[in-house]
């Protein structure tokens, strides 16, 4: 892989890994990342390719996932499927978009074609160095400048990350404050650092009146990092009226609640959109859910049971031992 200039001997450590990792919950890097690749990625496109038809057989196309995922199966086996170039033109977009190399993709290998993920793994090992990880466990990384999010496992025995799954994300944008009327919410830039999840709520599915659903499909996680601090521009002279003259616009220091939430709107993911917290796809929120990629400090880790009183644990959770709870955000590599 990239981030090794002996690839061969990369391999092998890494298939060895793969086969020894984490025998407790019987699942290895590669299992990841082929979950990652077709629940996330590709069936993403599917939906997206195929929406009319699945939510005639399925209803919600976000609650009934057995039922989606069986159609899916059942899509790809129609001739037509095999050549429709809108689709194939979709998946491969999304492969160039995420840096990933596209004959590994086919294999069900999260694999980037370029030093991207070495200069990644400086970053996480420097950002980390202070933070006592005691055992293999997800570790989440946020790259403003290419608006994705890499979810990553950490092996403490190899004391090394491996890569699950890549994803585009949309963050905050300031410059979006030109917008917006006296008393609406305001733009921030999305804040940098090492984050720890502490807590949150799911959605209600409700649609804004806009039509957009800002925290994505009923019961997507809200992934809640705290009180935040973050710059943003004041538009707004003291009488409330906005300053049209954007030269006379200042930047000043706020806080925002800041959060990591499933999103849908005309806004694509993969462009600097939000308010300030980071947009992900529902297919990526439900992963991150189920995998508890981001859920430690919602589960006893001695019972591993869930802890949260009043919010619904995911449904049919996995990866226990490996839960996570550190999101690191950079603007760029």
């Amino acid at each position: 892989m990239i981030y090794s200039r002996n690839k061969a001997l990369l391999t092998a450590l890494i298939l060895t890994f793969s086969t020894q990792l984490f025998s407790s919950t019987n699942i290895t890097v590669q299992q990841l990342q082929k979950e990652f690749i077709e629940s996330v990625i590709v069936a993403n496109k599917y939906k997206s390719r195929f929406k009319h038809y699945l939510s005639s057989i399925c209803g919600d196309i976000y609650l009934n996932d057995k039922c989606v995922n069986d159609r899916i199966e059942y899509i790809k086996t129609w001739d037509t499927v095999i050549g429709d170039q809108v689709l194939i033109n979709a998946i491969d977009r999304r492969i160039e978009r995420l840096a990933l190399n596209k004959e590994k993709f086919e294999q069900k290998i999260i694999e980037f074609d370029d030093e991207y993920w070495a200069k990644a793994k400086e970053v996480l090992k420097k950002k980390l160095q202070y933070k006592k990880l005691e055992r293999s466990q997800f570790i989440s990384f946020i790259d403003l400048s290419r608006q994705k999010i890499v979810i990553v496992l950490y092996d403490i025995n190899e004391n090394d990350f491996y890569p699950v799954g890549v994803d585009l994300i949309s963050s905050g944008n300031m410059n979006r404050e030109a917008s917006i009327e006296y008393g609406e919410d305001h733009y921030f830039n999305s804040p940098k650092g090492v984050f720890r999840i502490r807590g949150g709520w799911r959605s209600d599915g409700e649609e804004n009146d806009d039509g957009t659903l800002g925290y994505g499909a009923k019961d997507r996680y809200i992934f809640y990092l705290g009180r935040q601090k973050s710059i943003r521009y004041n538009t707004f002279d003291k009488e409330g009226n906005k300053i049209e003259d954007k030269s006379k616009w200042k930047v000043i220091k706020d806080e925002l609640e800041f959060a990591i939430h499933a999103h849908e709107s005309d806004m694509p993911l993969g462009g600097a959109y939000s308010h300030g917290c980071i947009r992900t796809s529902n297919e990526l929120n439900k992963f991150l859910d189920t995998n508890l990629v981001l859920h430690k400090n919602n589960i006893d880790m001695s019972s591993f049971s869930w802890t949260q009183r009043f919010v619904s644990s995911p449904k049919d959770p996995k990866c226990h031992t490996l839960a996570g709870e550190y999101v690191i955000i950079v603007d760029q590599l």
